[in-house]
């Protein structure tokens, strides 16, 4: 999962948000469920070729940076670790009013009825939950098999890491160090 739609700027987000986002609540789980399924092994390969030529033009945002920092400590590959993390940044980025509205237009695309913006980024994050579920990959960090004494010694380099990443510039809204270990420990737990 791609998380091109927190950044800042509006460009890349008018070319991906229709296709990428119905292509891969639509096609990934059924490429997960049959790899002999060429129409969506083909389709999810267009999302990710849309996504990259995407965010070449935006960078990407704090998923993003927090997804590398947990590769390089934890050796969780990249996607796997987006994934993880993609509830959380939701919640967190949409309290951020831009960011709420990008996330209401993705639940308004993928046909979930709601009554705010704030209400329709928590649908799209449940929705992303369960879409983790049908993909089999951990609910949490914690799920991953990292100690959590390996963790929590490890939040404040993971953080630093996190914030000197070019992707965390683009975010929508502008963490500070404590907003990017509050983050990595709700992932952890699963709160």
């Amino acid at each position: 999962m791609r998380s091109i739609f927190y950044v800042r700027s509006l460009f890349p987000c008018f070319l991906t948000y229709k296709n990428f986002t119905l292509t891969v609540f639509e096609y990934l789980p059924k490429s997960y469920q049959n790899g002999s399924d060429d129409e969506a092994r083909v389709k999810m390969h267009n999302a990710s070729a849309l996504a990259g030529m995407a965010f070449t033009h935006t960078s990407l945002g704090i998923n993003h940076s927090m997804a590398h920092a947990l590769g390089g400590r934890f050796h969780i590959p990249h996607g796997r670790a987006n994934g993880i993390l993609l509830p959380y940044v939701i919640d967190y980025n949409s309290k951020e009013e831009k960011a709420a509205a990008r996330y209401a237009k993705i639940s308004e695309l993928l046909g979930l009825n709601f009554i705010s913006e704030i209400y329709a980024a928590k649908e799209l994050r449940n929705m992303v939950k369960k879409l983790k579920e049908d993909l089999d990959m951990p609910a949490c960090l914690k799920e991953t098999g990292i100690s959590e004494v390996e963790f929590l010694a490890s939040i404040e380099a993971l953080a630093a890491t996190a914030m000197k990443d070019p992707c965390t510039k683009t975010n929508p809204r502008v963490p500070t160090r404590d907003d990017i270990e509050n983050l990595f420990k709700k992932a952890y737990y699963g709160s």
